[in-house]
Order: structure tokens, then sequence, then C-alpha cells
């Protein structure tokens, strides 16, 4: 109800009212980007930009100060501009906020009632949900959930500690833990800390570092669990089980027990982002005591038993550091948990670092990220407890002082984006006990030191940067020998510069237990094996991977076909292949059944996908998983597999030819059965392909053929049953199996919501719909682009009911929109860009009245003083409120 109620839905969580935070978050919610470099008048134009003229929800969400109504009233009329219905939803634990913000009496939240505290507490608490046949453990647990006092934080938390803990025992907890609660329930915290203190002692201690992060701050999985083990909180008694497998694990389970919640996962399923609800975090700060301190920006009073400190504003390299952390001489943590990018931009300095190595020699953490800093003082190796380092994005630090390898112990290396770092220490070998060194976006690196290949603890090595010149001192430079026997390597590993004819066996690939692998050939190299016949390369041959690997992308290789082994990673997700434009043929796909993801960009030579002859397809459905498909700048691609005659088709008559292809091709073709996002761009001899009817995301066609498109449109006219996902499938954010398709079938590209058609200087609208317009039941956004013999909007589009964007760029020969535009009820916005033969708009463009927004721009005969469209615009600016034209560049003054 509230997804058709709403156009734009927002969810913005508060805590502390700050204006430009809070606009910030509304963009970032609103649009997905990201909004830190930007000044406050910025942000509420680009707020408004968002809203205007939509009818939105905005959700401001734990609101907990608002110092005064001026700023209230500051956002309030930023969020004016909005369509009538649109409503904005205040949750907070403060009075005063009501008061404040309130235009209707606030709706005070209740706890929760006996019946519905159950209802929940089953939920959690019980495998499946499912209440248990045993009445004395159903009548302990409802002792158990009352007395959480209806409070479902407390009742959640509870009822997942209970989950992990033997029924039996649950009479023992209520008897000895609830009875020093109140009857009522009334003492929250006290009920919340229960879940806290049965805790084993090690995920008590990684709790409790949490505090150090802001309220609502979304925590980077893999950084928190490096932090864990820089403090040794992480232990295993098992020696053949990596530290960071245990810390993910320690995750896993405070997770499980509602400690954490709004996770992330990444392509391949794993936790990468999560937030603390404001009262766990109250709670973490509770049980963290005195020697946890996240320091206010204008507070430098930093008591001496604090050990772990992080600071809860920007911080760069010219604050001036307060004497009081000179003397706080058992600092074991310094965390910088609220940088901004834009605010170090141009700024470099060193002194910050310096300072802190002269006050605090016990650190066992010390985070510098996005701080300015260029130079890294030598006096850093007198940190001799130091396990992890993040200088990561400070762009001018060009290289690390040869101390740095003094640090024995240092389990984390962060130096990301690192723009202008050009080597690593020379003797990095000395780094025994490094497990992550995060080198990605360090763009300037020329090599790799030798002796990396010493630290056999390696766990994450993001890129390995092979020399491109073959004149380095070679004690100076590592080859790939260097990572034979870093057999613990995870996650994602870039191989830079590769030359074409050498034998890498020796990285030793296969023993390395990878999730990703991208290989990048020099390019120079690639220019020089142009003229040379080679088919499948030795450099390539001798990177085969683990069999477990899940995604490989390969640029700018030079063999002319793949090595077998290819064909064996069956448990791949993701396959990107670039600029590898010998290739003729990709290896078959057939067998990757969990493949998601597949691009192929600038395979010049290549002609078809599939050596196989249609025919010799064995399936109807192929890459039963495939939900991405980019084929980008092919320009010889002429189908997915090679096309077979029909028998009895030469001699037939050309209607008679139609009919015998539509019946014996068109009712076979393969089809994609979960395809949800398609690009073809510049393949313009692509003809044949398997068809999709499912596709729902976007589909765009740029410079390439349309008879794809036709195909999979004439699917209902050749009786061809169209398998959908069920919601089943919908749902599951698992692989989808190779099982039998659902028998409910739907009109082909029913679903798809955004179609874009580029560049296509043949195609002519004018001849007849060359497109079935009426079967995009569901299409929300259009744009033509560059489409020279498009000269009005297609008559087709009057059956699109639900079209809300109509976008029209670069049609030179473009004269008009039609008056029957006013039958577009769903229209909201409509953008006409760089025509320079439309001459006029309909009147009838006003009283549409759906239209919220109406860009025009380098339309110049519309410009013209006497064009009747000069007194339409002005119409609009001048009688809409609020105003429909959000981008004008066609009105000429006086």
């Amino acid at each position: 109800m509230v997804q058709r109620r709403f156009e734009l839905r927002m969810w913005v969580n508060v805590t502390d009212f700050d204006l430009r935070s809070v606009l910030g978050e509304i963009v970032q919610s609103a649009s997905g980007n990201r909004s830190e470099h930007m000044e406050i008048d910025q942000l509420v134009k680009e707020v408004q930009k968002e809203i205007n003229g939509k009818r939105y929800l905005l959700v401001l969400d734990d609101v907990w100060n608002i110092k005064n109504d001026e700023r209230w009233r500051m956002l309030e009329n930023v969020l004016s501009l909005g369509a009538q219905g649109s409503g904005i939803i205040i949750t907070t634990r403060y009075n005063a906020v009501a008061k404040i913000t309130s235009t209707m009496e606030p709706y005070m939240l209740g706890m929760l009632d006996e019946h519905d505290s159950w209802s929940l507490f089953k939920r959690v608490a019980f495998r499946e949900g499912q209440e248990p046949n045993k009445p004395h453990i159903v009548e302990t647990g409802k002792n158990i959930s009352n007395k959480c006092g209806g409070n479902p934080l407390a009742i959640r938390n509870i009822g997942c500690f209970l989950y992990f803990l033997n029924p039996k025992e649950w009479p023992t907890y209520l008897t000895m833990e609830f009875s020093k609660i109140p009857a009522s329930g009334a003492d929250f915290f006290a009920v919340l800390k229960l879940s806290f203190d049965y805790l084993p002692s090690h995920l008590k201690l990684c709790f409790a570092f949490c505090c150090l992060f802001p309220k609502e701050c979304e925590i980077d999985v893999q950084t928190l669990i490096n932090f864990w083990m820089a403090q040794g909180f992480i232990y295993s008694s098992n020696p053949s089980k990596h530290m960071k497998d245990v810390g993910y694990e320690y995750f896993h389970e405070l997770l499980s027990r509602s400690f954490f919640q709004d996770v992330q996962k990444d392509k391949h399923g794993m936790f990468t982002k999560c937030k603390m609800h404001s009262l766990i975090h109250d709670l973490a700060i509770q049980v963290a005591g005195r020697r946890y301190k996240m320091l206010p920006q204008y507070e430098d009073n930093i008591d001496t038993e604090v050990h772990h400190l992080s600071f809860n504003f920007h911080l760069d390299s010219h604050w001036k550091i307060p004497a009081s952390l000179v003397h706080a001489k058992s600092i074991r943590t310094i965390l910088l948990s609220n940088q901004l990018q834009w605010e170090t931009e141009g700024r470099s300095s060193r002194s910050i670092c310096g300072h802190v190595v002269l006050g605090c020699k016990r650190l066992r953490a010390l985070d510098l990220h996005n701080s300015g800093i260029n130079i890294v003082p030598h006096s850093i190796g007198k940190l001799k407890h130091l396990r992890y380092l993040d200088l990561s994005h400070n762009m001018n630090i060009k290289t690390l002082p040869s101390s740095i390898t003094k640090l024995y112990h240092l389990q984390t290396l962060k130096l990301k984006f690192c723009q202008k770092l050009q080597e690593l220490p020379r003797h990095i070998k000395k780094l025994i006990n490094l497990i992550n060194l995060e080198i990605d976006g360090c763009d300037n690196l020329t090599h790799m030191p030798c002796g990396l290949g010493k630290l056999t603890d390696l766990r994450t090595l993001s890129q390995f940067v092979l020399s491109k010149k073959t004149d380095l001192d070679w004690r100076r430079t590592g080859g790939l020998d260097e990572l034979q026997n870093l057999n613990s390597l995870r996650g994602e590993l870039k191989i830079k510069n590769l030359r074409h004819g050498a034998d890498y066996e020796v990285a030793n690939l296969k023993e390395k237990q990878l999730q990703s692998l991208i290989l990048i050939w020099n390019n120079d190299d690639l220019e020089a094996v142009d003229n040379q016949e080679m088919n499948v390369d030795s450099s390539l041959n001798g990177l085969e991977p683990h069999i477990s690997l899940k995604e490989l992308s390969l640029s700018a290789y030079g063999g002319v076909e793949f090595p077998k082994w290819f064909s064996s990673l069956t448990n791949l997700v993701r396959v990107s292949l670039w600029r590898c434009k010998k290739c003729r043929y990709i290896p078959p796909l057939d067998q990757f059944s969990s493949l998601a993801a597949l691009t192929l960009d600038e395979l010049t030579n290549l002609e078809y996908i599939s050596k196989n002859e249609k025919n010799q397809l064995s399936s109807t459905e192929i890459l039963p998983s495939l939900k991405e498909l980019r084929l980008t700048d092919l320009p010889n691609l002429k189908g997915w597999w090679r096309q077979v005659e029909n028998e009895g088709v030469d001699g037939a008559s050309s209607s008679t030819k139609a009919t015998i292809l539509l019946s014996t091709a068109e009712r076979s073709q393969p089809l994609f059965r979960c395809l949800s996002k398609l690009t073809i761009e510049n393949c313009p001899k692509l003809d044949s392909m398997p068809l999709y009817p499912n596709l729902d995301e976007v589909l765009k066609l740029n410079n390439s053929s349309l008879e794809p498109l036709r195909q999979t449109m004439r699917m209902s006219v050749a009786g061809q049953q169209i398998p959908t996902t069920t919601a089943a499938d919908e749902a599951s954010t698992s692989t989808i199996s190779n099982s039998v398709p659902s028998t409910r079938t739907s009109s082909p590209l029913s679903k798809l919501r955004n179609l874009c058609i580029v560049g296509m200087t043949e195609l002519d609208f004018s001849t007849g719909d060359v497109i079935m317009w009426k079967a995009f039941e569901s299409l929300h956004s259009l744009t033509f682009d560059h489409l020279p013999q498009l000269k009005t909007i297609p008559e087709g589009l009057q059956q699109l009911d639900n079209l809300h964007e109509l976008y029209i760029r670069r049609c030179d020969n473009f004269e008009a929109i039609p008056k029957w535009i006013i039958d577009l009820k769903s229209l909201k916005k409509l953008a006409i860009q760089l025509l320079p033969n439309l001459t006029s708009l309909p009147e009838e463009l006003y009283n549409l009245t759906s239209l919220r927004k109406l860009e025009i721009e380098d339309c110049p005969k519309i410009a013209q003083k006497t064009n009747p469209g000069q007194d339409l615009i002005i119409k609009f600016l001048s009688t809409s409120e609020p105003p429909r034209i959000m981008y004008c560049q066609c009105i000429k003054t006086s």
C-alpha cells in the first residue's frame, strides 16, 4: 500500500539533529548518491530536485534532539516542494522533539501487549518460529516474555539469546536472572543487559569495542574484525582455523543475537556492512566503562585510564593535539570514525602522525585514514606493539619510511587510494605477521618488492603489480613467483601488467581459494603481439585458479582461445572479458549454472559466443541464473550461435518462408529465464541470441540490431511458453537452481521498467509500429537518444499506461510533440534536449496534470521570441505551484 501511494520513499536515521547531515542523508536515501562534498546550499537544491512534484514519504527515525525550532522550520521549507499528499513521520523518545515538529497530536507508542509480546518472542526464540508442544516450556517462555515489559527490542534480544540456550535451562534463567528485574519490566536496560551478561567473555570484549563507532554509523565488518584481531580479542583453539574466519564467526554470532542489524552483503553473499540500534549502542557504552572514550569535537580532556579512543568529528593533520593525549600513555586504539573526504582536499601535513607517535607508545591500532598527511615520519617504527595501521585515502603520500618494517607485530596495513604512492617498503618481508595488505587504488605503484612471498600469513592482498620495465634491479622487483607460497590468500586478487608468452605457473594460483581473480595484461604488450599468431597463450594457461572461484575478469588477453581449465570453474558467478581482441569464441557456458553476470567488451574478432550450432543445444533454457548481461563494442558479433538453414525454406515463397521460420525457429528459441538487466551497445551485426521475455529492470540498445527484441516480442505470436520466476525465486537471494520452470505465463517484456534506445541511425518509426508498444505494460522510463529518423513520438506510446518518464535527446529531425501526449496520464517527467528542429510544444502539455518536471535544453527554435512555445513555458513558470519546469535553456528575454 505504501509503495502504491508514495512515489518516493525515504528513511533517515537522525539521532543528533544537524541540518546539513539530515539533508545529506535525505539525498542519499532518495537518490543513492553520497553528498560528503556538498555545501548546505547545494544540499538544499539536491533535496528539492529529488522531491519536487513527487508524493513522498519521509521517515525521520529516532530524532534525539532539536536545539531550536528555527532549524526545523528551515527543513520544513526545503521539504515543502513535494506533491499534495506527501508525508513526514518522525519517531522520537523525547516530548520536546514532538512539540517542535508536530502538526498534529503525537501518537504515543505503547508497549506490546501480552499477545503481541508472545508472538514476537516465539518468532525469535524457537526454531522456525514454531511454538513447541511442551506446555512447561511454553509457560516458562511466556513468563520470560512478560518480564520484558512489552519492549520489542528487549524481547528480540532475550529471545535470540534463549534460541541458543537449551530450553531445559530456561526455568533456571528465569529464576536466577529475572528475579533481579522489577515485576513491571520498567528497567529496560536491566532486561537488555541480561542478553549481554550471558555472552562468552570474548564476545563481550568484541561487543564493547563497538561503542567507539558513532550512533547509526555504518560499520565495515572486515575493518571491525581487524580491530578485534589487533586487540587480541580473537582466539581459536584450532590452529588450522584462520583468525579472520574466527572473527567472522564472532560477528555472525553477535548478529544472530540481534546486537547488529541492517546488514549488507557483497556479491558473494558475505556480510560487509552493519549498524547497531541506538539503544544497543547505549548498552555498548554502558558495559564498556571508562577505558573506552568517544571524543566530541570541542573536548580535549582525555582521562589517563582511557585505552581506546575514537574521534566523533572530522580530524585532519592541522588538528591541534591536546596535551592530555600526549600524557595518555595507556592508549591502545586511535580510531577516526567520522572522516569526510571533502574536508581534507588540498590540505596536507605530517604533524598529527608525529605527535601521536610521541605520546602513545602502547598503540595496537592506529587509524589515520583521510587525515591529509603527506609524509609518514620515520618515528612510526617506534610503535613496536602496533598491529593495525590505516593510512588509506591520504593521496599525497609518495613513499613510506623504511622504519615501518620494524613493526614486526603488524597484522593490517591499509594503503587504499594512496594514489601517489610509488612503491612499498623494500624490506617488507620483515613484517612476518602481516595478514592484510590493502593497496587497491594505488595506481602509481610500479612494482612489488622482492621478499613479499615470505609473508605466508597474508590473507588479503588486493593487487599484485608486475613491473613494466625489465631494466629495474631484479633484487628490488618481485615477480609472480612471490605468490607461490601465499596459499592463505582469500577474497579478491588483481594482477596487473601480465606479459604474453610468459610462464606464470609458478604463481600457484590453483592452491589459493580466492573468490575473485582479475587478470590484466600490459597494453603495450598487447600491441606488440598483434601480428603474432597464438591460440591459447601460455601466460593464461599457467594462471589456473582454484575451482571454487566465484568471479573471473580478463583484460587485454591476446590469445585466440582459452585454456581447458576455464570450463572447470563451475562455481563462477561473474565473468568479464575486456579487450580480448583476438578472441573468436568464448569457452562453452553451459556448465556455469550459477553464472549471474556476464560482460563481454571490446572483443573485436568475436563472431559467435557459442561454438555450437543452434540445433545442438540440449535445453531451451540456457544460463538459468543469469541476471545481468552486457555486450558492448562487439562489431563482428553475429549471434549467440551459428544459424542453421531450415529444410524447405530456400524454395518457399517469401510469405511461406516467414511462416516456416516462425514455427520452426521461434517456437524452440532458447531463452534466458531470469535475465533482469540487458545492455547491447555497438553490436550492429547481432541478430540472433536467446530470448529474454522476463527482463524487468533495464534494456539498453545502442547502435545494435532490433531483431533480438522483435524475436522476443513475437514469442506470444509463435505460441512459445514463457516460464516466469515464482515468488519464491524472486524472494530468494541464493543462486537459482535448475528446477522445473513455473507453468505460469505472461506476455514477453510485460515486466520491463526501463527501456533506452540509442544510436539507431536507420530506425524509422514513421513506417508503422516497429515495436509492439502495448507489450510494455510496466514500462516506467523510456529514452530515445540519437535517432536521426525520429520526427515525433511513436503513436504506440499512447498504450503505455504506466509511463512516468520520457527522455528525447539528440534527435536532429524531431519536429513536434503530438497533442495526444495528454493521454499519457501517468507521465511525471518529460526531458527534451538537443532537438534543433523542434518547432512547437502543444498547449495540451500544460493540461497534463500528472506532469511534475519539464526539462528543456538546447532547442533553438523553441527559444525564438515569436514561437508560441515561449508563451507555454512562461505559463508553466508563472501559474504552476510548485513550478513544474525544473530546467530550461530556451527562453529569450527582451
